[in-house]
């Protein structure tokens, strides 16, 4: 009788279904996780920022006219740090205007956060304003999703995915697009969910990975990497209030690393900023006289109404009174509750403080261009026809 020969484990099609079976399983069950939402908030986005999917190739659209010309200066940094990106990054900062000042791209941001999404879509159609408007269209979907993921993750509850995915993407302030950088937000929740897990688990893979993500937001925009490091100091006090003191010394020092470790790239990129204010090409005064200190937090309504809008105020302000009820919540989300508290808290401050800065500067330029006005009649006065 013949024998056949034995399959080897490599072989046999029978040896593979039990490994195969399973991942394909999880790729279904995630593609009916992540397609719905991801196909929810792609729509809603088209309605959001209409027009800019029909015009996008070659408009760049915000309804605040004055906000044009940072459309365009935002247009032109990124087209020469992508530029520099792929040909000579020692030049990043040396950009093709105001010559022959070194280091021009030093007089406002280097953008290079953008990069992820703007390089990619620019080097594909070699069209810098398709690429733009491809970077503020997937902030809104990435936002979204970012949210819609944490919330989810945190509560257990699909509902509350979709409410934190339309209200932190959606928000009234996110409705004009003339200052896209500023759009980039989708990595705040990220950093929110890494840390979160820092401490859980004291990993320093899950450490490096959302460093990675706190460093791509601090380079998206400096405003954007002051209120990410805000948000993670609320994170770091919400946990020493829990009692994180006393953790394992392996959690501090996978926090270290999510916290530090971003100031490996960040801080390299900020020197040609800071070699600019010690020659003094850079203004650093806020420009926020005594009298109108305060004002920006005597307008809280409005505050509250263009950074958050009211249902996403009334909605959070029912859900943190009824968690603050809950007297057998778990350590664990008694201290995700305060940590959202305090970004909350931390948050309105900051907007309402940006209000007062910005009616100090309105104050200062409006000052100073009467006074330009006042010296133009002077010297018009010098050639007005005598009879």
């Amino acid at each position: 009788m013949r024998a056949e020969p034995a399959l080897s484990a490599s072989t046999d099609p029978r040896a593979e279904a039990p490994r195969s079976g399973p991942r394909r399983g999880r790729l279904r069950a995630l593609a009916r996780e992540i397609l719905p939402p991801l196909v929810a908030y792609t729509a809603a986005a088209v309605w959001f920022t209409w027009p800019l999917a029909r015009l996008g190739a070659n408009h760049v659209i915000t309804s605040w006219s004055v906000l044009l010309n940072d459309l365009y200066l935002i247009l032109w940094i990124l087209s020469w740090v992508g530029r520099a990106l792929v040909t000579d990054p020692s030049t990043l900062f040396d950009g093709n205007a105001l010559h022959p000042t070194p280091h021009s791209i030093a007089a406002s941001e280097h953008l290079l956060g953008d990069m992820p999404l703007f390089l990619p879509v620019w080097l594909a159609t070699d069209n810098a304003i398709l690429a733009l408007n491809a970077t503020t269209f997937a902030s809104f979907v990435l936002s979204a999703l970012a949210a819609h993921f944490v919330a989810q993750r945190w509560t257990g509850s699909r509902a509350a995915g979709w409410v934190a995915g339309v209200a932190f993407a959606f928000a009234p302030w996110r409705a004009d697009l003339g200052r896209p950088h500023l759009l980039q937000v989708q990595y705040l929740p990220l950093v929110a969910y890494g840390l979160d897990r820092v401490v859980a688990t004291a990993r320093i893979r899950t450490a490096l990975l959302t460093a990675a993500a706190l460093a791509v937001q601090v380079l998206c925009s400096y405003y954007l990497g002051y209120a990410a490091y805000l948000m993670a100091t609320c994170f770091v006090a919400a946990w020493l209030a829990r009692g994180g003191w006393r953790d394992l010394r392996a959690v501090w020092r996978a926090l270290v690393v999510a916290l530090a470790a971003p100031l490996v790239v960040v801080v390299p990129v900020s020197v040609p900023y800071l070699l600019a204010r010690a020659a003094g090409d850079l203004d650093p005064e806020l420009g926020v006289p005594l009298e109108t200190a305060g004002t920006g937090f005597l307008l809280p309504l409005y505050t509250l109404a263009i950074y958050a809008g009211w249902g996403t105020v009334a909605l959070a302000t029912c859900a943190l009174l009824l968690l603050a009820r809950g007297r057998d919540a778990e350590p664990v989300q008694r201290m995700r509750l305060v940590f959202l508290a305090l970004t909350a808290v931390a948050g309105f401050l900051v907007a309402s403080l940006e209000g007062a800065v910005l009616l100090g500067k309105v104050s200062k330029d409006v000052t100073l261009l009467d006074a330009c006005v006042a010296e133009l009649k002077r010297h018009l006065a010098l050639y007005e026809r005598r009879p």
